[in-house]
């Protein structure tokens, strides 16, 4: 890999780490959990899960696809072609979990923040923009799932 690529590669990976770690920071600060959570990597996904009232299941699908993903990724950074023709099954199988992952997030977050269908909607197309949104408006923390 040359070292303009994986310069890139760092700056973007940095960027988004910084608007989620904002994203989650501004949830914790309306649910009164510690907000140094949300700078800690995969442990703030477990403490927003539990937030809204997600299983640790769900963590546990969303480290599966984690994993998947960053191993799709060295298989096609070393042109590994393990599976023959049947390599791309690995990314598809991460998407399709991180669709249904997804929709449930945007549900059960909407549900904990008294949000609308329509919000919903938004916040699985435009997580980045719904997410800041949701910590950042003047709505209030429900409860896990509304309750």
């Amino acid at each position: 890999m040359e070292m303009g690529k994986l310069i890139e590669v760092i700056g973007v990976k940095l960027v988004s780490y910084l608007f989620t770690s904002l994203i989650m920071y501004g949830i914790f600060r309306k649910t009164g959990e510690d907000k140094y959570k949300a700078f800690i990597p995969y442990y703030r996904i477990w403490v927003f899960y539990k937030l809204i009232d997600l299983s640790k299941l769900w963590f546990c699908l969303y480290i599966i696809t984690c994993v998947l993903g960053y191993f799709a990724n060295v298989l096609d950074l070393f042109n590994i072609k393990i599976l023959g023709n049947y390599y791309l099954i690995i990314p598809f199988v991460s998407f399709v979990i991180s669709v249904v992952l997804g929709i449930f997030v945007s549900d059960q977050l909407g549900n904990s923040f008294g949000k609308t269908r329509g919000f919903k909607i938004g916040y699985f197309f435009l997580p980045t923009i719904f997410g800041l949104i949701a910590a950042f408006d003047k709505s209030e923390y429900l409860g896990p799932n509304g309750r």
